[in-house]
């Protein structure tokens, strides 16, 4: 799976599907982070200034609206489908669902963490984290 963004198109590459999603402003606004979960082929786009993630089909379709939980970064995919994203704030993990599991490392200044921008996993979904404010 290959995703590219920029502020104005998405264009992203499915094994053999190929789909663009074209935003005006008042939909899109300040587009920080970017997942494609494979389980149910959803493309998550993190709506930063609107302070929201959407989620779109493969055949560019509204698919999904989570708009809990403050400014949005970072987005990735868990193995197990779980979307984990930041915010400013803290570290947000929902189900398959998007229901809230947990959030965590709400302002861990022990930690040296402040203001939490991307984020991802690896292959055993260790999760990596990147803070803005102390630029770890």
């Amino acid at each position: 799976t290959k995703v590219m963004a920029d502020n104005k198109k998405i264009d992203f590459k499915l094994k053999s599907n190929i789909g663009s999603l074209e935003f005006g402003k008042p939909f899109i606004s300040g587009p920080r982070g970017i997942a494609y979960r494979s389980s149910d082929n959803l493309l998550f786009i993190a709506d930063s200034k609107n302070e929201r993630v959407v989620g779109f089909t493969e055949d560019n379709k509204l698919a999904k609206i989570i708009s809990h939980y403050g400014m949005k970064n970072g987005l990735c995919v868990m193995s197990n489908g779980q979307l984990l994203m930041t915010d400013e704030i803290q570290i947000v993990l929902l189900n398959n669902d998007l229901r809230l599991i947990r959030t965590f490392g709400q302002d861990d200044i022990d930690a040296g963490f402040t203001n939490y921008q991307g984020i991802c996993v690896d292959s055993n979904d260790l999760i990596y984290v990147c803070d803005q404010a102390t630029r770890q």
